[in-house]
């Protein structure tokens, strides 16, 4: 079918908790686009436009020293699994994690902590407006974390 390149992502949060050791955050709200703040790029022809389903809540908890998980729902009320959703050409395509949670990896003491998911986290159609919706995605994420006046965060 195609691969869906986004080159950004903005995730809104709060943080629940922070032990300096242990952190929970419940993500608001997650965009992705192009460096130019557009469509994401796509082998599949026309503009595409990569977006999180808009009712759906996040939370990213440190596990363990070193792990992460990504989880649908605010943090303390998880369940469910995480949606997106994405358009291009008229068309929507609605998707699902096979998983309960999407696991990741972090490094300790390092500035801007990031968070890399696991590679290929597999993702089901649950819904299709429109054509070319393939029936499974995966999806690949790094995400450095910050505040939003740009300071940069990192866990012991």
């Amino acid at each position: 079918m195609g691969n869906l390149t986004c080159e950004k992502s903005h995730l809104e949060a709060e943080v629940n908790s922070n032990t300096g050791s242990h952190v929970a955050a419940t993500i608001k709200s997650a965009t992705y686009t192009n460096a130019a703040g557009e469509g994401c790029a796509s082998t599949i022809p026309g503009v595409v436009k990569f977006t999180v389903k808009a009712m759906t809540s996040w939370c990213l908890t440190s596990v363990t020293a070193g792990s992460a998980n990504l989880r649908n729902g605010a943090c303390g009320n998880t369940g469910g699994r995480m949606k997106f959703l994405w358009s291009f050409a008229g068309s929507e395509c609605e998707y699902q994690s096979k998983a309960e949670a999407i696991n990741g990896t972090y490094a300790s003491n390092t500035e801007p902590l990031t968070v890399a998911l696991e590679e290929k986290a597999p993702f089901e159609k649950i819904r299709q407006a429109g054509f070319m919706c393939p029936e499974e995605m995966t999806l690949d994420a790094k995400y450095f974390i910050e505040t939003p006046n740009g300071a940069k965060l990192k866990i012991s």
